[in-house]
């Protein structure tokens, strides 16, 4: 989706868009100018690093599109850029909408697809739903490379385990990890402690 819209095809590990050498050579200086909004959102998210971002900056793409100004932004650093992670290419043009202007334009239809399209399905329990497949497949049909992708990737079939299946349980595991592997005296106990928790 995001090839079609802004030009080109990337080539993995780097990201070729036109904004993203100015966002990430400049990033520093860009929240140095940037004029923070005060107001704070209310959010909740189990999510760890990327994700977290990522959905925090949904929420921040959102609330100026339907305030006209922005909220309180939580800058993180930039997490290392892979072609293979969509989060990476998602977060880098949410950025770049914020803190460069003149690129609103040209990432509007961008940061729209990636705050209310697709991240309502992304930070879900990710189960197979024939109407959230239904949807999404009508979103993407101008973009033939993200239909493909949709329809090659996103199984359809029963899960076995009443499990979502996506990078959901890895990022919870590793959350709940980090937490005991703080408050365990005994690190030789992590993986005990882990299992014993019970909380995933």
């Amino acid at each position: 989706m995001m090839d079609d819209e802004l030009g080109g095809i990337t080539t993995s590990p780097n990201i070729e868009y036109a904004f993203v050498s100015n966002l990430v050579s400049n990033y520093d200086d860009l929240k140095a100018q940037f004029v923070n909004g005060t107001e704070q959102m209310l959010e909740k998210s189990g999510w760890r690093d990327d994700m977290r971002f990522l959905f925090h900056l949904t929420l921040v793409f959102k609330y100026f599109k339907e305030n006209g100004y922005f909220p309180l932004i939580n800058f993180q650093k930039i997490p290392n850029i892979c072609n293979a992670r969509w989060n990476s290419r998602a977060i880098l043009a949410i950025l770049a909408f914020i803190l460069i202007p003149t690129s609103r334009r040209t990432l509007d239809n961008v940061c729209s697809f990636v705050s209310y399209d697709w991240a309502p399905f992304w930070f879900s329990k990710q189960f197979f739903n024939q109407n959230d497949y239904s949807k999404l497949g009508e979103i993407l049909k101008p973009y033939k490379k993200a239909t493909y992708t949709l329809q090659n990737h996103w199984k359809q079939e029963p899960s076995l385990l009443q499990i979502p299946r996506s990078n959901q349980c890895a990022e919870r595991a590793i959350k709940v990890m980090q937490e005991i592997y703080n408050s365990c005296v005994k690190k030789d106990k992590v993986g005990l402690r882990f299992l014993l928790s019970n909380t995933l």
